[in-house]
């Protein structure tokens, strides 16, 4: 399928350096915030106030539909009050 689809882009916003990289973990961890945890899981080992910790933006298995109330997405990073994996779920338009 063309475009962003099984795509995550990062962006290192200490050095300014952006790379895209494929991620397979759709089917297991379906939704933002299963994917999100996942690649949490893989990355999100910092310290919750350094700036090597990881800011998790994705979006529900149906934005872009033309389903109803499914313009949803989820922002993922470790949370400062339990140094566990902090998530909220958020909806309407985002980013423009």
């Amino acid at each position: 399928m063309p475009g962003y689809w099984n795509n995550i882009l990062y962006i290192d916003l200490t050095t300014g350096e952006i790379w895209n990289q494929e991620v397979d973990a759709w089917e297991e961890y379906i939704g933002g915030v299963g994917v999100g945890a996942y690649i949490f899981s893989k990355i999100g080992k910092e310290d919750p106030f350094s700036e090597k910790n990881p800011i998790i933006i994705m979006t529900g298995p149906l934005v872009g539909t033309a389903f109803p109330n499914t313009g949803r997405h989820e922002i993922i990073s470790r949370s400062p009050l339990t140094n566990l994996l902090g998530e909220s779920n958020s909806g309407g338009h985002f980013g423009y």
